[in-house]
């Protein structure tokens, strides 16, 4: 799991803030940037194949521009080769160069590509190697921030954000121009906006400064952590913790599993649902990122319950390993349909441990969930009818979860308190709605 509380000066490559041996700071608008330029697909796909290894690129002409707030760029002094290794160090100076950089690199027959590249403020940074991911994720997070309106690196959509959704498939559609960069923008622009106004409405407790910061953290560490990546396999693992702990940082940053779990289901359905508009691969990659993280932030609610009625450790243990076969099977899957079988298996797992935790019956239980099912089927239907890619669409979904949320724990909540105490029933009605949000919607 990646640490969210890692200083950014110990994750840049253990560099400090100087850049000369008297000790005087850098330049505020200079840095010295090292990198690698390859044709590695830079993994975390659908296919088994994740990073194509010895695909150096030498002889590369490196260049930057500095991406600012509102996703325009603008060009930054200086160049550098690449070695025969693929390897360059670039001295950047101009507006912008100490925060968010785009480095891009030109080669032979046509090669292009980039990589984002998280300064800030620092003067030696090295970033993390270009592949065919971190060219398209540079391409989505500058249309991204367009999209978001936020003008700022610090709130909206973040280089976090892009790098968990935007995987090696998602890539391969838009370098390949079968899917448009501009599409996956908004779909991850609207899941960020759709987060943020549903964690506000909910008194989440968690500023979306809060969360910024621990996202920038996270991609800083990714950075770092890429770099020292030495194969496939150590890549893969970079990207499946960020995406762990991308999915825990409302937790992190304060709020409780719960109101983490709701927040998750309402943004990742934005991306599920745009997912269906897209091309080939990237369709299936993009619902898988968006089903994993929802998956991942499910499980820490339905344990964070369980725990609080004092179920038994091997519950708690049972929802763990039912979210680790959910994970496999939802990367393995070959089609929605396989993620659809994946996500009843885990409810009919976690379905067992709360009527064991609360002492329902099966009866019971599932005569409770019957009890959302009108509001599971309103859910689902304004979903369905969404046009992402037009607005209104952030409040529509917000508003939709919302009253579900509502509807659905009121209805449930009633028909367990013949049962169960008021407050058992209120915490087993959570557990029984929140799973059907992770299944249905």
């Amino acid at each position: 799991m990646l640490a969210l509380i890692v200083s950014v000066s110990m994750v840049l490559s253990g560099c400090d803030t100087t850049n000369g041996t008297n000790g005087d700071p850098p330049p505020a608008d200079a840095a010295t940037i090292s990198g690698q330029v390859t044709e590695d697909d830079g993994g975390g796909g659908n296919g088994a194949a994740l990073t194509t290894e010895g695909s150096s690129v030498e002889g590369a002409a490196v260049t930057a521009v500095a991406v600012h707030g509102d996703g325009s760029t603008s060009s930054l002094e200086g160049e550098a080769t690449t070695d025969a290794s693929g390897e360059f160090t670039i001295e950047v100076e101009g507006d912008g160069a100490s925060g968010v950089v785009r480095l891009d690199a030109e080669g032979d027959g046509d090669f292009e590509s980039s990589a984002l590249v998280f300064v800030d403020g620092r003067a030696s940074v090295t970033a993390q190697p270009m592949t065919a991911k971190t060219r398209a994720e540079a391409e989505v997070y500058s249309e991204a921030k367009n999209e978001d309106d936020s003008g700022s690196h610090e709130e909206g959509v973040t280089k976090a954000d892009v790098a968990v959704y935007v995987d090696a498939d998602v890539a391969a559609e838009v370098n390949a121009g079968a899917q448009s960069a501009s599409e996956v923008a908004v779909a991850i622009a609207n899941a960020m906006a759709v987060e943020a106004q549903y964690s506000s409405e909910a008194e989440s407790g968690v500023s979306a400064s809060a969360v910024a910061e621990a996202k920038a953290e996270l991609f800083a560490d990714v950075q770092s952590q890429l770099d020292a990546a030495a194969d496939a396999e150590a890549r893969a693992s970079v990207y499946a913790d960020l995406e762990a702990a991308l999915a825990d940082v409302y937790v992190a940053s304060g709020a409780d599993a719960e109101t983490q779990a709701e927040i998750f289901h309402a943004g990742t359905s934005m991306l599920a649902e745009a997912s269906t508009e897209m091309s080939g691969d990237a369709e299936l990659g993009l619902r898988k990122k968006a089903e994993l993280v929802r998956a991942k932030a499910t499980s820490t609610a339905q344990k964070a319950i369980l725990e609080a009625e004092g179920a038994a450790e091997s519950s708690i243990q049972a929802i763990a390993d039912a979210r680790a076969q959910l994970t496999a099977e939802i990367r393995a899957a070959a089609d929605v349909q396989a993620i659809v079988d994946a996500k009843a298996d885990f409810k009919a797992a976690v379905d067992a441990e709360i009527e064991a935790a609360f002492g329902l019956s099966s009866e019971v239980r599932a005569a409770a969930e019957a009890q959302a099912e009108a509001a599971v089927d309103a859910l689902v239907s304004t979903l369905a009818d969404l046009v992402i890619f037009t607005g209104g669409a952030v409040e529509t979904a917000v508003t939709a979860y919302t009253t579900f949320y509502a509807d659905a724990q009121a209805s449930v909540e009633a028909s367990l308190q013949a049962e169960l105490s008021e407050e058992e029933a209120e915490a087993a009605a959570k557990a029984i709605v929140q799973l059907s949000a992770f299944v249905e919607g």
